[in-house]
């Protein structure tokens, strides 16, 4: 795994004993904001396992320790090691912009959020510390009359792009529903993960923190796309819990279809059933990076590293390039080969469709009339100098500089080796990217205690299908995984969960095509 610089001016404390006493120094934790309820911590890790970022770290009560919690100053909850003498405990530090406090609602992270006004968000595995990039959802959020946080439940991704060297969980404090068997986590929010990728796994532990043993049930995918989700390793199913004792399951996510994929996981503790709301998506359309030649770096064999196998990613900008790299998760296949292909236009300016002359990505050679430039590397092998073309079938840039699709080919020469390399690459490349009419006309009905929502279905002819999800508050930033799942029954109807009462709710319904296109969001507010 690599690990990203700190941010400029923001550089993450060396070890979490001192990220601690800098914090604590900073911010006295007033009597008040001691935990009103169970600490619960749960990370979950798609690096290497035999490399210690690639631990999982749970923790509950005394092995869940909250050192701040304000309003203003934010939350840090450090977890246990991930084993005796492991040291490498678990910390998150999540902080509101200056002159700002938290707030229900998802936040997307960027590398650097100076200037801006994202929230910051740090993670520490022992003495490693990492600048979270990706999102963080606060689920809930209370606090008294001074300030302090009373009760809390955030979930974050780290590198929600890529299933690979990521870092996802869950941390909450005061939860009514954390009582007698309580979960590690309640709510999943995965990476982003190809089809047919290997399965994302998180493992969820089960504790009785009660005083009478408690029988449990099989755990089981209960709604939503259920084909995506998995149990295994389930010690847990049939098992009756003496207080203090606990059980594990891991919960897998492998994408069968592009876009938001979402569901909820059941497990049966007692006379009641506790539920895990689960999520992920999959990128649309076609990626892949594919090259061959009897030049140096092809070496006469056809080198493919398409999605699914692998989780092809990009990085880079207008000003630096983009580079693709396709990534395995958990180091899987650590033998197999590696690639990388660079695209660069000289003046950084609008990358268009047509056939260009290319020439070295730090520059044309002096001779050269080239505008692009391209480099291949694969299994250490590259080239300092190559000449070719390259024609740009589409290369679209959002608004705020990121990559959306694209598709390109090449043939490249080193101007050192003799042979000749053809390839293509494609990123998220698809026909159709036309996002489907909303739905309209959400209700809510009651009947014996049990709310239905409904709403009109898209007007969209390819839009069979929709999707639910309840967030707290105004549900600030939602996207179409965030929040909890809502038990759809049709296409137009769908069950809420029981609601606390007093508390208000948004429920979110999106429109979804059969390529898995989301549509915009209606809203509903709902009142416990």
């Amino acid at each position: 795994m690599k690990l990203r610089p700190s941010r400029p001016k923001k550089a993450f404390g060396v070890a979490v004993a001192l990220v601690a006493a800098s914090l604590l120094a900073a911010s006295p934790t007033p009597a008040s904001a001691a935990p009103s309820g169970p600490t619960v911590l749960s990370v979950t890790s798609t690096s290497d396992p035999q490399y210690f970022m690639g631990r999982q770290h749970s923790g509950l009560g005394a092995s869940a320790t909250v050192s701040r919690a304000t309003l203003s100053g934010g939350i840090v909850m450090t977890g246990a090691a991930s084993q005796p003498g492991a040291n490498d405990a678990f910390t998150f530090e999540i902080a509101p912009a200056t002159g700002t406090q938290l707030r229900i609602g998802r936040y997307v992270i960027p590398y650097d959020p100076q200037g801006t006004n994202a929230y910051d968000v740090r993670l520490a595995v022992g003495s490693t510390g990492i600048d979270l990039v990706g999102d963080v959802e606060i689920l809930d959020l209370a606090a008294d009359a001074m300030g302090n946080v009373t009760r809390f439940d955030v979930v974050f991704r780290d590198r929600t792009e890529s299933p690979t060297d990521a870092l996802f969980g869950q941390i909450r404090m005061g939860q009514e529903t954390d009582a007698g068997l309580i979960l590690g986590t309640t709510n999943i929010q995965y990476p982003n993960t190809p089809i047919g990728s290997v399965p994302i796994w998180t493992q969820q532990r089960v504790t009785n923190t009660g005083t009478s043993s408690v029988p449990v049930g099989n755990p089981t995918v209960a709604s939503g796309a259920v084909s995506d989700f998995r149990i295994a390793q389930d010690s847990c199913g049939g098992q009756t819990l003496a207080p203090g004792a606990t059980c594990t399951f891991d919960v897998g996510f492998t994408p069968t279809k592009a876009g938001p994929r979402a569901g909820t996981v059941n497990v049966k503790t007692g006379t009641q059933t506790k539920t895990i709301s689960v999520s992920g998506s999959a990128p649309r359309g076609s990626t892949y990076i594919k090259y061959s030649g009897d030049d140096y770096v092809s070496g006469g064999t056809v080198h493919a590293f398409p999605d699914g196998v692998n989780s092809n990613v990009v990085s880079g900008s207008p000003q630096t390039g983009w580079t693709f790299t396709p990534t395995r998760p958990y180091g899987l296949d650590n033998d197999a080969e590696s690639t990388s292909v660079r695209l660069v236009k000289y003046d950084y300016g609008q990358i268009k469709p047509g056939t260009y002359k290319t020439g070295n990505v730090t520059g044309p050679d002096a001779e050269s009339s080239a505008k692009y430039g391209l480099l291949v590397t694969g299994n250490g092998r590259g080239c300092s100098s190559y000449t070719g073309r390259v024609t740009i079938a589409s290369f679209i840039v959002g608004s705020a500089g990121n990559l959306q699709t694209a598709n390109i080919s090449w043939t490249l020469q080193c101007k050192f080796q003799p042979g000749l390399m053809t390839g293509s690459l494609k990123w998220r490349d698809r026909i159709d990217k036309t996002a489907p009419a909303p739905v309209t006309n959400i209700r809510v009905n009651s009947t014996n205690g049990v709310r239905t929502a409904t709403w009109k279905g898209s007007s969209s002819t390819d839009s069979p299908n929709a999707l639910a999800r309840l967030s707290r508050a105004e549900g600030a930033g939602s996207i179409s995984t965030s929040g909890t799942s809502v038990t759809r029954i049709s296409a137009t109807s769908a069950v809420l969960p029981e609601l606390q009462a007093g508390h208000e709710y948004t429920l979110t319904v999106w429109s979804l095509d059969t390529a898995g296109n989301v549509g915009g969001k209606s809203t509903l507010t709902v009142i416990g």
